[in-house]
């Protein structure tokens, strides 16, 4: 419960730090009165549409505490255990479930909230920091090689081409970027 509670406890602080930013950052830049114009009509016709992600994160959130509850997370954590004693394969591990299920349309939320709930183990005995980068690099790995993301389904529409090929196309880079937070975590050991 915990770690799918760190979860949402991550996306709450993000959520209510991006409001006194945004404002913060459009009277720096001189744009607050048209920052206001725009944002209420905006926010209205927006927040409407959001009721549907409330189902997502209540079915992931209840798929990770029904998990924990059953033995099959002992056979999840076998793999665990044994990935632990080299920190590095277990960083490229994070760093392609990441990319994987990316393929198949998952969310990288979701995937972080799959990871914490069998990762509660590696927490005892490595730097949860490192823990921390690696998840989130591997998160924004998504970004370029995600073919369900939106900014390469725009790239696969501008180019006419399936958002699959621009995946592929990108997984170098997505492999680098993962490579340089799992190496950053591993400094941080």
């Amino acid at each position: 419960m915990a770690s799918c509670s760190c979860c949402f406890c991550f996306l709450e602080t993000v959520s209510l730090a991006i409001v006194p930013y945004s404002f913060l950052w459009a009277l720096l830049i001189g744009r607050f009165k048209r920052y206001k114009t725009y944002l209420f009509p905006v926010w209205k016709e927006r927040t409407a549409g959001l009721k549907n992600f409330m189902f997502l994160y209540l079915s992931i959130g209840l798929f990770t505490l029904i998990l924990k509850e059953t033995d099959f997370i002992q056979y999840i954590h076998g793999p665990i255990e044994w990935l632990m004693q080299t920190p590095l394969l277990l960083f490229v591990t994070i760093q392609f479930l990441f990319l994987l299920l990316a393929m198949i349309g998952f969310h990288p939320i979701v995937t972080i909230s799959l990871l914490g709930s069998v990762l509660h183990i590696v927490l005892e005995t490595m730097n949860p920091l490192s823990i921390a980068i690696v998840l989130a690099i591997s998160g924004l790995t998504t970004v370029t090689a995600g073919p369900f993301n939106v900014s390469v389904s725009l790239t696969g529409n501008l180019l006419q081409i399936n958002p699959y090929q621009v995946s592929w196309s990108n997984l170098g880079y997505a492999l680098l970027f993962g490579s340089v937070g799992s190496l950053i975590g591993l400094f941080l050991l």
